[in-house]
């Protein structure tokens, strides 16, 4: 399977092959297969990261257990954004 024909949510309804019909979109999303996971035949997510933006400003990485918050907000959608002492700024 190439760089661009992985296997999405669209494979638990489409062709055996994990495409919809024969086209091929150029588009990669994260290239994690979650259906194994999701049905049960595996017991752990192949994805062990994962990114927080706000809009397009990264707020936080989750690596498994940990996260890390590069900024924050103190209210949901109103609140004022405060940044986190990083190393290397």
């Amino acid at each position: 399977m190439g760089p661009y024909r992985r296997p999405t949510c669209l494979t638990s309804r489409s062709t055996p092959g994990g495409l919809s019909g024969d086209k091929h979109f150029r588009v990669h999303l994260d290239g994690y297969n979650q259906l194994p996971y999701l049905t049960g035949e595996v017991d752990e997510s192949p994805r062990h990261e994962f990114f927080y933006y706000g809009e397009r400003d990264l707020y936080a990485i989750r690596y498994n257990n940990w996260k890390v918050h590069f900024q924050t907000k103190d209210d949901w959608f109103a609140g004022a954004l405060v940044q986190r002492p990083c190393p290397g700024r």
